[in-house]
Order: C-alpha cells, then structure tokens, then sequence
C-alpha cells in the first residue's frame, strides 16, 4: 500500500525475474470502498483501515534502496 485515504487505498504490485532480480511487470492500482446499499463510496470500517496502516509503505524509499540492491 503506497496511500490510505478514508475511503481510498493505492496499491502497487511488481513481479520479478527471479534470475536476474529485474522487475518483469508493475501495476499500480486504486481501490474505492463502496457501500452495496448505496453504492457509493464510503470510509473504511475502523478495523480494516487500521490493519491497512500498518501496510502503508514509502514507495519512492522502497524503490530507492532496491534499485541500490539491483544496481
């Protein structure tokens, strides 16, 4: 999880080669919480945003220290 807002998280997901440890594929994604009721977007129960808190990392950091890893 890169970004957790109250009704919006933002995720990416790479793949890598696991010969030469390059990155083979990246997605960056957004989900919305929606209500089923109401169909439109509501916040994130108190329990699901805070477990995802947890999982919120500094992406550009991330990338930064793999790419020293890598290089």
């Amino acid at each position: 999880i890169i970004e957790l807002g109250a009704k919006t998280v933002r995720f990416i997901h790479e793949m890598t080669n696991r010969d030469t440890n390059e990155i083979a594929a990246y997605a960056e994604m957004t989900g919305v919480f929606i209500s089923i009721e109401g169909r439109r977007a509501q916040p994130f129960p108190h329990d699901l945003s805070s477990n995802a808190e947890g999982l919120v990392i500094d992406f550009e950091l991330q990338a930064g220290l793999r790419d020293k890893q890598v290089g």
